[in-house]
Parts: C-alpha cells; structure tokens; sequence
C-alpha cells in the first residue's frame, strides 16, 4: 500500500536557486561540491536538475558543507518551482 501511495503523488520540481547560490558564495564548483559529498559528479547533476531526489543524509551533509542550520535545510531543498521562479 505505501508503495501506491508513493507512485501516486504528483511529482514536484524544486527550486534549487537558494542551493546553487549558496554553493557559488562559497565558491565551490558542481564537482568539487559533488566530490565532498562523497557522491558522483553526474549523481549530484541529477539531483539538482530533478531527476533523482536528495536522501535525508545528503541533505543534512550539504547543509553542514554550506555552514547552514538545518533549521534553514527548507529553504535550500523544499521549494517547489513555480511560474514566478522557474528558469528552465
């Protein structure tokens, strides 16, 4: 049943501009980010493009990468794209 209901769920896109500027400030590069994650270049190309989603402990590790509170991880992962924010 929990399997239905997850194939069921319409699937958002995420706004990963905040995430992205974040990474830029702090000068890190898609694979140098990717590399200190300890994932694969193309696998963190994939999540930021919404292709495969973030897991809980990626999240979590890239908030400490961006010297960011987990009280502020939402901002960063959980916006959905929207026509006023969306830029693909």
């Amino acid at each position: 049943m929990a399997t239905e209901y997850v194939k069921n769920q319409p699937k958002f896109d995420y706004d990963y501009s905040k995430f992205n500027g974040r990474r830029k400030e702090l000068n890190y590069t898609d694979d140098a980010f990717a590399k200190d994650m300890g994932i694969a270049p193309p696998t963190f190309s994939q999540k930021i493009n919404n292709i495969s989603e973030f897991k809980q402990s990626e999240m979590i590790k890239a908030m400490e990468l961006m010297q960011e509170p987990l009280d502020n991880l939402r901002l960063f992962f959980f916006c959905h794209k929207t026509s006023e924010n969306q830029s693909n």
